[in-house]
């Protein structure tokens, strides 16, 4: 083994405390402490460095080995995570962007709103919240917890797991949201987008419109297809309450009760498929 200069001296510390101002600090394998009330801008972080805020912080970039821990109570905004950056957040952070193969982990308590995932993947753990994030372009959500008013565009992925839940997401065309056994959906729509509904998994109040194609193994309620829009029960699906309006189409391989079609609506019931209390307007 040869000694490095690396080795040969002590890991560095920085505190920020209340009052102060740190702007443009680089840790290169140092600690950044932004203490309550005290002010961390435009930090850079690199490989083994760790900024640990309880106070404030904005504009950090977290690169390869770095790490951002946001504490309950702090307040971090603009955060950048390149490639294998990682951001831990148990308080509140707004707009971070997770870059491609990058990290960010909403834990218990904490909130992250108007994040961007591109290319990474965003952990939402049970007791954590999402608010208005954007997945695009092989990015990752993952919900354990609770998001809300998520959009996925072109290669976007939202997955709600068990005990997670999720609401109001927007699917663009491209967009994938995937709702696993113990996972709950509601108030999506579909905008040229896919939605998976596993067994196990449930849905509720989901909108398809045109292009947009819901995949059900498990339990919907109260969907509303409309033109250019379908909805495809998979054998051991079921779908209560569907309304089919002009040109928006059901298949149905599973269980269907209580379907409207209205003028114009198609439900088509396949081999295997059962439906029940279906009015025709």
């Amino acid at each position: 083994y040869t000694l490095s200069l690396h080795d040969a001296l002590p890991i560095c510390n920085e505190f920020v405390s209340s009052g102060s101002v740190a702007s443009g600090t680089v840790l290169s394998g140092g600690r950044d402490y932004v203490l309550v009330n005290g002010l961390a801008v435009a930090t850079i972080i690199g490989n083994g460095g760790v900024e640990v805020v309880d106070g404030v912080a904005s504009g950090t970039v977290v690169s390869a080995g770095g790490l951002q821990v946001s504490d309950a109570g702090a307040v971090v905004s603009g955060t950048i995570l390149q490639a294998a950056g990682v951001q831990f957040v148990f308080g509140s952070a707004t707009g971070t962007f997770v870059g491609i193969s990058a990290a960010g982990f909403v834990l218990s308590g904490g909130t992250i709103s108007g994040g961007t995932v591109s290319g990474g993947d965003l952990f939402i753990r049970a007791g954590g919240v999402t608010n208005g994030a954007l997945a695009q372009a092989g990015g990752t959500q993952s919900v354990y917890g609770t998001a809300s008013g998520t959009v996925l565009s072109s290669g976007g992925v939202e997955n709600t797991f068990g005990g997670g839940s999720t609401t109001s997401a927007t699917i663009m065309t491209g967009g994938f949201e995937f709702v696993s056994s113990g996972g709950v959906a509601s108030g999506a729509v579909l905008s040229g987008g896919r939605d998976y509904v596993w067994q196990g998994g449930s849905a509720s109040g989901t909108q398809i419109g045109n292009g947009g194609v819901e995949i059900v193994d498990g339990t919907t309620v109260v969907t509303v297809v409309s033109a250019g829009g379908l909805q495809v029960l998979d054998p051991g699906g079921t779908a209560s309450g569907t309304t089919l309006l002009a040109n928006g189409v059901q298949f149905d391989r599973g269980t269907a009760v209580g379907t409207i079609v209205s003028s114009g609506g198609s439900e088509n019931v396949m081999g295997g498929g059962v439906t029940s209390s279906t009015t025709v307007m």
